[in-house]
């Protein structure tokens, strides 16, 4: 673990790449690393969302926010 990031993103985004490590294929691995690349995109649309709506404190979630926008 890098442990300058939030371990929130950081266990969202590390299983996916463990699986990637795991692949069977260059074009699995590929596949894979695309996969975590999304689950950055999907955390940061939702963070984005619940900051948005006032659900969730602009202050605590922008570094969140900006670790999980690739």
């Amino acid at each position: 673990m890098v442990p300058s990031r939030p371990p929130t993103v950081q266990f969202i985004v590390s299983a996916n790449c463990a699986e990637a490590r795991r692949s069977h294929s260059l074009a699995d691995t590929a596949a894979k690393q695309q996969m975590c690349i999304k689950e950055c995109e999907e955390t940061a649309y939702w963070l984005r969302l619940l900051v948005k709506g006032n659900i969730l404190s602009a202050t605590s979630f922008d570094p969140l926010i900006r670790l999980s926008a690739i």
